[in-house]
């Protein structure tokens, strides 16, 4: 499946990628009105066709044939309230971002990881010295 992924509940396609759908609760009657395709097959998307809209740049829309996925996982998809997908370009941001606030978490707890392992050594110097003496 092309795109990236951002979802509390999780799906996953035949290759075990984690990923997600855009506005479930979107109205897709709305886009009857309005001229809307597939960004790789050029189908025009309709309230008839399965297609995903990006949740960032909202532009981008993916037919479920070029996304790669089952007309029963997109059903799936569209029951599930707390979902998001990305296209390809809007998913790769918010992945470095997500990725460059994993690091910085990782550490925060390195950090403290040491500062632990600083006083427990301390500690055991101190016991060490005492029992000596």
């Amino acid at each position: 499946m092309k795109g990236a992924a951002v979802c509390k509940g999780k799906a996953s396609d035949e290759e075990g990628a984690v990923f997600t759908v855009s506005s479930p609760a979107f109205n897709k009657a709305k886009l009857d009105s309005e001229v809307t395709a597939c960004t790789r097959c050029s189908v025009v998307v309709t309230s008839e066709v399965r297609a995903l809209q990006c949740d960032k740049c909202v532009e981008k829309w993916k037919c479920i044939k070029c996304l790669g996925i089952s007309g029963k996982v997109y059903d799936g998809l569209m029951d599930c309230k707390d979902i998001c997908w990305f296209c390809m370009g809007c998913g790769e941001v918010l992945a470095a971002k997500t990725k460059d606030k994993v690091l910085a978490v990782l550490e925060k707890v390195m950090d403290k990881l040491n500062r632990l392992e600083e006083r427990l050594q301390q500690k055991v110097d101190v016991n060490t010295v005492e029992e000596q003496e």
